[in-house]
């Protein structure tokens, strides 16, 4: 139904589609039939709009991921680009610098040698 109290402002648009008010940046995906911001546009492999400037899709676990992102292929799942991975204990941390085999542990924090 329309919505007549957005009819005379200028910062909304009737989409004839939605049957609605929408602001004047969004645009209406035909493939998802609803309205979506500015700079969201439909991706095929996923089947939805995402955030063209925020996301990108990743092939390995074909899903829409933040650009912030990367595929870990040895944990086999998306994460933070500045996480690291251990291999000793199979683990991402964004704290990693390496890992402690006295205390079989990762460490976050660089420790001097002669130190016990």
């Amino acid at each position: 139904m329309k919505n007549n109290k957005f009819k005379n402002d200028l910062k909304f648009k009737y989409c004839e589609k939605c049957k609605y008010y929408i602001i004047k940046e969004n645009h209406h995906c035909d493939i998802c039939n609803k309205c979506t911001y500015k700079n969201f546009n439909h991706c095929d492999i996923c089947n939805k709009c995402i955030n063209m400037d925020l996301m990108k899709h990743c092939n390995y676990c074909n899903k829409c991921i933040y650009k912030d992102y990367k595929h870990c292929y040895k944990c086999n799942i998306c994460i933070k680009k500045y996480y690291n991975h251990c291999d000793i204990c199979n683990i991402c941390n964004p704290n990693i610098l390496s890992h402690c085999f006295k205390e079989n542990k990762c460490i976050d924090k660089c420790v001097n040698k002669n130190n016990n």
